[in-house]
């Protein structure tokens, strides 16, 4: 017993050192897509991008998945979300192509990344044998959320995520200007994600941009003054959700903060979906799972989010709403 101990510590050690080492290597892709050393600048300027009139849709839904993900699907759980807003919201587009853990939007198991075999391998054992180790594909994409909230690196990586989004909005017929809506569902670390591209999203195309967290990780980001409204939608036994606690900006005490700001202004709302988990059974997106109404979880959370989406949706498709003035630029990157 004595032997199993004395071996346990030097491993925990090894683990904790190369959890560190992970984080403080963290900004370095976001780094790299910004000297120009890799690739994964998308063509922004897609066919109807600059074309006068109304966009092709009524409203425009974007979905970032939560750290779990590999980059190359959404998972089984998060697929029946966005099917359930695709046959709910017909006049609507949704898109959810994007990779919101890396600025090249490039999967974590894509065959240009030299350490692709690893990953899978992750994938394959959390598939078949669950396990700690397996964890590593959330930690890693929850080291790229702590770079988006980084006033350092957060620019760069939060531009580079944008890009992508912003190509896709104007592929599927968005024109810049026209005053749709926009909505950002972030799920997990996915809602700090969208939070940090709003202000790119926004004065790339001219869009009023809705923020919606589920179960988000989110913190005080720029995001914040170009939104045009943040909800953040939570389980009562979710722990994840609360990691916002672990930033000091987000503390009550740090009046001046963009988040205390923007909650003195009435620009975030919390909503409760009840006794809900983050993830998997008992989860925001188990269908199985039953609230004391008899909702099933899934049904709660889209509800909820399609009820958020009508009311920034104006009633007449291309006529926009009025809004607020916005700030005139975002963060920009360092050189």
């Amino acid at each position: 017993m004595a032997d199993g101990v004395s071996f346990l510590g030097p491993l925990l050690t090894i683990g904790l050192m190369a959890l560190a080492l992970s984080l403080v290597l963290s900004p370095f892709e976001s780094l790299k897509w910004w000297a120009g050393w890799v690739e994964g600048k998308p063509a922004v300027n897609a066919p109807g991008a600059d074309a006068p009139g109304p966009s092709r849709r009524a409203a425009y839904i974007v979905f970032l998945p939560g750290v779990g993900t590999l980059g190359d699907q959404i998972d089984p759980w998060e697929r029946g979300l966005v099917e359930r807003l695709s046959t709910s919201l017909p006049d609507a587009a949704i898109l959810a192509d994007v990779f919101p853990f890396s600025p090249t939007n490039r999967a974590l198991i894509d065959p240009h990344r030299r350490r692709a075999w690893w990953w899978q391998a992750l994938a394959t054992m959390r598939e078949q044998h669950p396990n700690l180790l397996a964890h590593l594909i959330d930690w890693r994409n929850l080291t790229q959320v702590f770079v988006s909230l980084d006033g350092r690196y957060g620019p760069v990586y939060n531009s580079g995520v944008a890009d992508h989004i912003i190509a896709d909005l104007r592929g599927a017929g968005y024109v810049a200007d026209s005053g749709t809506p926009i909505t950002i569902i972030g799920y997990s670390g996915g809602g700090q994600i969208a939070l940090g591209v709003t202000p790119y999203v926004h004065l790339a195309l001219g869009a009023p941009v809705t923020v919606i967290a589920l179960g988000g990780v989110e913190g005080s980001d720029p995001g914040l003054e170009f939104a045009e409204h943040l909800y953040h939608l939570y389980g009562t036994i979710d722990m994840e959700q609360r990691m916002r606690l672990l930033f000091p900006s987000c503390w009550p005490i740090m009046k001046g903060s963009l988040w205390n700001r923007a909650l003195a202004a009435g620009k975030i709302t919390f909503i409760c979906l009840g006794e809900m988990t983050h993830c998997a059974e008992r989860g925001y997106l188990d269908p199985a799972s039953r609230l004391p109404d008899g909702q099933s979880h899934l049904d709660k959370t889209v509800g909820t989010i399609l009820a958020i989406i009508a009311k920034h949706t104006p009633p007449t498709p291309g006529l926009a709403a009025e809004t607020q003035a916005k700030p005139s630029a975002a963060p920009s990157p360092s050189s």
